[in-house]
């Protein structure tokens, strides 16, 4: 999996994206950086714990090979 790539949105494009405000998503990102899980750069960001990411997520990779 890819650590580092380059996100040419603002915040504000990925507010409008999400549904959510351009507060949340700054608090959100800066929630992130705290927890280890990202560090930025401008508009590079890494991911520095792909483990811990998923968990905050509660991503469930079971669902891609849900059957349709």
């Amino acid at each position: 999996m890819p650590k580092r790539f380059e996100l040419p949105l603002t915040q504000e494009h990925i507010a409008d994206a999400t549904g959510m405000t351009g507060v949340h998503v700054n608090r959100t990102l800066h929630e992130l950086e705290r927890a280890g899980v990202i560090a930025r750069d401008k508009r590079v960001v890494e991911i520095s714990d792909w483990a811990g990411l998923r968990q905050i997520a509660e991503f469930d990779p079971t669902y891609l090979h849900a059957a349709a």
